[in-house]
């Protein structure tokens, strides 16, 4: 009777452990996974907004920029799409409810961007930069050829990069801040 009753204790010991892995690998594999994806396009976008205000700020042609920063967009784009992707899927999981201002801490990283649409803040500002593409390629811009009507182009860019990198450090503040929540809570359970 005893040993029946220790092997009982033993195996619901086992099964506690058992649903303790569970939980961490759901927590390794899905939080901690979506936090290092978004740790890397934060620095991607960082890098990519950062390198097209040192180029506006050296006059470069912004033909030129919009070239580059096409090119380095695309590099993490599948990335951002995953992301975005996933997260709207674990908001309708009942069972990740617990995770729940953590998905929202991400969704807000991109709140600038229509997240069911197509827009990112890197294709947004893409359509900036090209509006001012356009602008300065119009007939009335290249008869006046006034520098003026150029530099508003750059600084109007210039504040609206500013603009993107102060949201993007403030939304990876909040990811950071809600993810690190999740591991107090995870070591102290």
């Amino acid at each position: 009777m005893v040993d029946t009753f220790v092997k009982l204790i033993e195996k619901l010991t086992e099964l506690a452990k058992y649903r303790k892995d569970l939980k961490d690998k759901s927590f390794d594999v899905l939080i901690t996974q979506v936090f290092k994806d978004i740790k890397i396009i934060h620095t991607d976008y960082l890098k990519i907004f950062e390198t097209c205000r040192i180029e506006l700020s050296k006059n470069a042609e912004l033909t030129e920029i919009a070239g580059k920063f096409m090119k380095d967009r695309i590099e993490n784009e599948a990335l951002r799409r995953n992301i975005i992707q996933s997260v709207e899927v674990f908001f309708k999981n009942e069972k990740l409810k617990k995770y729940t201002q953590f998905f929202w801490s991400v969704t807000s990283y991109f709140s600038r961007a229509e997240i069911h649409g197509r827009d990112t803040r890197s294709s947004m500002f893409l359509m900036d930069l090209e509006r001012c593409i356009k602008a300065e390629k119009t007939e009335d811009f290249l008869k006046t050829k006034v520098d003026y009507l150029r530099v508003e182009n750059r600084e109007m860019l210039l504040r609206i990069i500013s603009g993107h990198l102060s949201d993007l450090r403030e939304g990876w503040e909040n990811v950071s801040k809600e993810y690190a929540e999740l591991i107090s809570q995870k070591s102290s359970a």
